[in-house]
């Protein structure tokens, strides 16, 4: 059997494994991330479920990579290159950050997996991406001649700014609830984080919640059979959409903003017809600048691992993972 690419996308409440082969990911494998004591452990829990014939392997994990060791934010769980090398049968490691992965795939994505949400088609230029899921993973795409420059971002850790009373009141709530004086943008945007924003908007309005998990909030939000759950995911769309607008800005990303993360596809319809477009656009005297910027929701359930596998190919540098915008050239 041809070598194949082990690849990886760690996130806070789920550890996704897959082999790619010419770009066709295959053995897919999902396992509760909380599960493993270490990222030898997670990766060799794969490796004896599958014995996968593998050539390397990339492990996309949700928190900062520092000399190829990546730490989770949500989990104490760390995934060393090095370690791994040593100790597993793999060959060449790499170990990146969740959203690199993400947008290692972007420009691959096929037309099937996307949905435009307003604003024009995107285009080949420099390309923000952002996403909810268990934290708020951020990242970005340079356009370079012949390649794209992946940026890895923690930017999901940077404060939340409020735009109406309603919000201002919210974040106070937050910092009353959680006890800090931090309110970041990954306190509300994220599966956690759509927990929060209800319990503060139970706060807000003086009674009682009646859900616990972001999956019920949505469902009942979506469906409007709750006033305070319908109320927070207009909240939640119309702060996903600031945060969306800022990345832009921060990146003069006017090949587009890409939303990704878990939350996205189950929210899709109701992001698309929420404030989340026109809260993009409001950026004061930068309006005629962000009304051209495209922003698309991602469909694909396994970019991160489909991401990762491109990652083998690329060229790391001191300025991020460099790729070829040649759509032929998949790793495994």
């Amino acid at each position: 059997m041809t070598p194949g690419i082990v690849v990886a996308d760690i996130g806070g409440t789920h550890a996704r494994f897959a082999t790619s082969r010419a770009g066709v990911l295959s053995e897919i494998r999902v396992y509760p991330a909380g599960d493993f004591l270490s990222g030898v452990d997670a990766v060799g829990r794969y490796l004896d479920d599958v014995k996968p014939v593998a050539a390397g392997a990339v492990i996309a994990v949700a928190g900062p990579v520092i000399d190829g060791v990546g730490r989770l934010t949500n989990l104490p769980l760390v995934f060393s290159a090095r370690d791994i090398e040593r100790r597993l049968p793999l060959g060449r490691v790499l170990v990146i950050n969740d959203f690199a992965a993400v947008s290692a795939a972007v420009p691959f994505l096929a037309a099937n997996m996307q949905r435009q949400i307003g604003a024009p088609m995107a285009t080949e230029a420099t390309k923000g991406v952002l996403g909810p899921g268990t934290g708020l993973g951020m990242g970005a795409l340079l356009a370079l001649g012949t390649t794209w420059r992946v940026l890895p971002s923690e930017g999901g850790h940077g404060d939340l700014a409020t735009a109406d009373p309603l919000e201002v009141e919210l974040v106070q709530a937050l910092r009353t609830r959680l006890v800090t004086n931090t309110v970041t943008w990954e306190t509300a945007l994220s599966g956690p984080g759509l927990v929060n924003l209800y319990r503060a908007m139970c706060d807000v309005w003086a009674c009682t919640p009646q859900f616990d998990t972001a999956r019920d909030i949505s469902t009942a939000g979506i469906d409007a059979d709750d006033p305070v759950c319908h109320r927070t995911l207009e909240v939640f769309c119309r702060l996903l959409g600031s945060a969306a607008a800022n990345l832009a800005l921060t990146f003069c990303a006017v090949g587009g903003v890409y939303l990704a993360g878990g939350i996205v596809p189950q929210l899709v319809d109701f992001l698309a017809a929420s404030q989340f477009r026109s809260r993009f656009d409001d950026r004061g005297g930068m309006n005629d600048y962000t009304k051209h910027i495209a922003t698309i929701a991602i469909l694909d359930p396994s970019i991160g691992l489909a991401g990762a596998a491109r990652a083998f190919t690329g060229e790391w540098t001191a300025g991020g993972l460099q790729l070829p915008r040649d759509s032929t050239r998949v790793a495994g």
